[in-house]
């Protein structure tokens, strides 16, 4: 960089006098534009929180970075689905069986289905398995531990629903009506995209529309907008 970050420190050492007494210091810093996303890319749809998250990474996310010279994809919004485990303190106490067993029943299974957490009282245990379930009746039916030659399924320890993670953003896409005000707008999901280091962002970004007319046209019931 040279002499730049001299240069600049130089000058705002010169207007630091004019700044609010509560403002903090300047921070000069050195920036990696390949760590800033050159595009956001929303995605609605005629589908519920989760199945628009979902459509996102397993379908639109990979053909995005199939793109050449794109990095990665990051998705926010939508909501993730995740199947709750309520266990009843009482019954496992009885069975001498302790929660950290259950969680490494769940996470030993190899199927597919998101988990999420398990409720024990006032303590919540969150759990990430490198497999996933295939149905919420293959959790339910999990045996969990054997006893006298009998096994003990989670579903006798346990209350097991299907539910979401609890929701911390809401993103919507509005649009102008005839009338040019702005509508009520549809939840929706971003992605942010980074392109590779050394690609030319201009290419990159075009290479990026392209994939999203297609997805237009492809992928019925979704819309993507740059």
């Amino acid at each position: 960089m040279g002499d730049e970050p001299h240069d600049v420190r130089s000058r705002l050492d010169r207007v630091r006098g004019r700044l609010p007494e509560e403002a903090d210091p300047p921070t000069i810093f050195k920036a990696d534009s390949n760590a800033q996303a050159i595009m956001q890319i929303g995605v609605e749809g005629d589908y519920d929180p989760v199945t628009l998250r979902e459509l996102a990474e397993n379908d639109l996310s990979p053909r995005l970075e199939r793109a050449p010279g794109v990095a990665a994809v990051t998705i926010n919004g939508g909501l993730r689905r995740q199947i709750h485990v309520d266990l009843s303190k009482e019954k496992i106490t009885a069975l001498n069986l302790s929660v950290d067993r259950v969680v490494q029943s769940l996470k030993s299974e190899n199927q597919n289905l998101p988990l999420g957490q398990i409720d024990q009282g006032d303590s919540t245990y969150l759990v990430r398995s490198q497999g996933q379930f295939v149905n919420i009746d293959d959790i339910r039916n999990l045996v969990v531990m054997t006893r006298e030659n009998v096994p003990v399924y989670l579903r006798d320890v346990a209350d097991v629903s299907d539910a979401t993670e609890d929701r911390r953003q809401f993103l919507k896409i509005t649009s102008l009506d005839a009338n040019g005000k702005l509508g009520e707008g549809h939840p929706a999901v971003r992605m942010a995209i980074n392109k590779q280091s050394g690609e030319n962002t201009v290419a990159v970004a075009q290479a990026i529309r392209a994939e999203v007319a297609r997805i237009n046209r492809d992928v019925p019931g979704v819309h993507l907008v740059v």
